[in-house]
Order: C-alpha cells, then structure tokens, then sequence
C-alpha cells in the first residue's frame, strides 16, 4: 500500500489515494485528503508531510486486519471491499474500556481489575491497543486461549471476562429492529473455555494435630534455659491455651 494521486480535478486539487497492490493487481482507496500541484513532484508523488503523515497512519490502520486474515487467495477488489468496509466496524478496545469504567461505577472496581488484565493481556497477543471485534475470530481466540494453558487461573478467567465484554456489547451495538448490526458474528458459540486448575487441600487430620503436638521436645544443648521476659512467658501461656482450646475441638 502507498498514497498515491490520479487525475488532478477541475479546480486545480489532486485527490488523495490509497495505492493497493495485490497479486501484481491494483487498486485504489480514496481518502479524503487533497494536495495542490505544488505538493506533487514530476512524477505524481506527494510532497506534503502532513498528507504523507495521515495516509502513513491510515496504511498501518489498514494492515492490522490484513495480517489477521488469509489473503492468498483473495483478488485485489476482495482486499479494497475488505479495507473499505472495516470503517463500519466497532473497536472492542474502546468499548471494553467504557465497559469497564460503568463495573467501577458500579461498585464492582475489585472485579473490574480481572477484566482490565484479560484486555490487557489479549492486546498483547494481538499486538495492538485498538482491537476491533472482526479481529476476534474464533481461531484467533481459540490460538489466544492456548496460550494461557500453563496458567492456573488466568486459562478461564480471562477468557470469561472477554466473552462478558462481547455479549454486552452485542446486545448494547446491534439493533435487529432497526437493521443495526456493527457486530457481524459471535464467535463464543464455538468456543469451549477450559476450567482452571483446583488447588490441592492440604489441610491435616486431627490425629496428625494431635500426634504433632504431644511428641517430646528435642535435647537441648543448654544446660540450664535463659529467664524470659515477663510479657514473653505471658505471650506463649496465652499460646498454650489457644493450642488446647484448638485440640479439644478438633477431638
């Protein structure tokens, strides 16, 4: 992809363009950026930084959802329809962040926070910080969920909280009554979220309890014990009591 100018209008403007080459084929995506002559070189070549500067930042917008996709089979007017029709997407970073500010608002900040580090976390795996929701296929989410294997808690919980984000935006972005539909597909109905791993009980019997605490003590080298402070030999009484209150529980 390049900027790119054609035939220059009536009025003496150069409308701007995006150069799209694809399998030795070309096409063109106009933007709505114009250049005067003196912008333009011999050899129809923009000039002006500011133009060069938008159509640079509009190509890298472009090429995020195209390494997203397999476009080896695709012809260059399937690319441009693509490239042209993504502005009617919706950008789920942005809305996950209106979403997680009302859970805030709401009293739910605690659990805000997992939701936060799911973002987070799945905008790294896909290497931006404007995620829009065509990205997420369900293969893209199925190869970020395996990415999460060697986790205990993070394999379901983060998964969990992105699929909460997209079903609330499903229901608040797309309107069937009105033909209304940013959204074009859930891809959660074909993913199963794997369960996170439980801890292991490590809790004792009251026979270990007990068998523990009437074991005799170890020889000491000493042969005669250092007095204790006052507060100390009151601290370890007390100590004591706690014990046997704990034993006489559990028996």
């Amino acid at each position: 992809m390049k900027p790119s100018v054609q035939k220059q209008r009536s009025d003496g403007f150069f409308p701007v363009y995006i150069r799209v080459t694809h399998d030795r084929r070309t096409a063109f995506i106009k933007t709505n950026k114009l250049v005067d002559r003196k912008s333009v070189n011999k050899n129809n070549e923009i000039r002006d930084n500011a133009v060069l500067k938008y159509c640079a930042e509009l190509i890298s917008y472009y090429t995020q959802p195209l390494n997203l996709q397999d476009t080896s089979k695709w012809t260059v007017k399937e690319v441009v329809a693509f490239l042209s029709t993504e502005e009617t997407d919706a950008s789920f970073s942005d809305y996950a962040k209106v979403h997680i500010a009302r859970m805030v608002n709401e009293g739910h900040e605690r659990n805000s926070k997992n939701y936060k580090l799911a973002v987070q976390h799945l905008e790294r795996y896909m290497g931006t910080t404007q995620i829009m929701f065509s990205y997420l296929t369900t293969a893209v989410l199925q190869r970020w969920i395996a990415t999460l294997a060697q986790t205990n808690r993070a394999m379901e919980m983060y998964p969990t909280c992105i699929r909460q984000i997209f079903k609330a935006a499903l229901i608040e972005l797309n309107d069937d009554e009105r033909g209304i539909c940013r959204i074009k597909f859930n891809p959660w109905m074909k993913i199963l979220i794997p369960k996170s791993d439980t801890a292991d009980k490590r809790a004792i019997s009251a026979e270990a309890c007990r068998e523990f605490f009437n074991r005799p003590l170890p020889k000491t080298k000493m042969l005669s014990s250092l007095p204790e402070h006052p507060a100390i030999t009151k601290e370890r009484r007390s100590s004591s009591i706690e014990v046997y209150f704990i034993i006489t529980y559990l028996s």
